[in-house]
């Protein structure tokens, strides 16, 4: 799926160590300044990425300018509750961020699954651009509020199509 020139592509098994070095590019800032080795991507290795990637929910996609690989994402969709989305995870590499790749990939998935009409996003409280990213989408804080480690919660967030 394309707007302009971002691509969202569905990311291969045959590229799974890719997805894993994307993934530590997209998530070595957030690393780095929280030390959470428990959550983070960052600290994931091939194993377990092979691991989610393989799950039936999961649906792992490249975020694309034409053809560069900018970033990428996760999206859960469970057969029980079809209707219902999980943007699992959501990254851009440090380069590229701020160029509108987040948000324009997050409009094409939800355009490429009109049945869904709930999706849910986590993500640090205070990541002050990361919330309002999300709430600048439609996204709207639930109050539920998941701390983590001292200086680190994360927020739930929903938005209803």
């Amino acid at each position: 799926m394309k707007k302009n020139e971002v691509l969202i592509t569905k990311v291969e098994s045959s590229q799974i160590e890719e997805l894993l070095n994307i993934q530590k590019a997209c998530f070595k800032k957030l690393f780095d300044k929280y030390k959470d080795v428990d959550t983070n991507p960052y600290a994931e290795d091939l194993a377990w990425i092979t691991v989610k990637f393989n799950r039936p929910h999961a649906h792992y996609y490249f975020i694309k300018n034409k053809e560069e690989v900018v970033g990428y994402f996760r999206v859960d969709i469970f057969d029980e509750t079809p209707t219902s989305a999980r943007i699992a995870i959501i990254g851009v590499v440090p380069e590229h961020e701020n160029n509108g790749y987040a948000k324009t990939a997050m409009r094409l998935i939800e355009e490429e699954n009109p049945q869904v009409s709930k999706w849910q996003i986590e993500t640090i409280k205070q990541e002050d651009k990361l919330v309002h990213l999300y709430s600048n989408l439609g996204y709207e804080l639930t109050g539920k509020v998941e701390p983590i480690k001292d200086g680190m919660d994360i927020v739930y967030l929903e938005k209803h199509i």
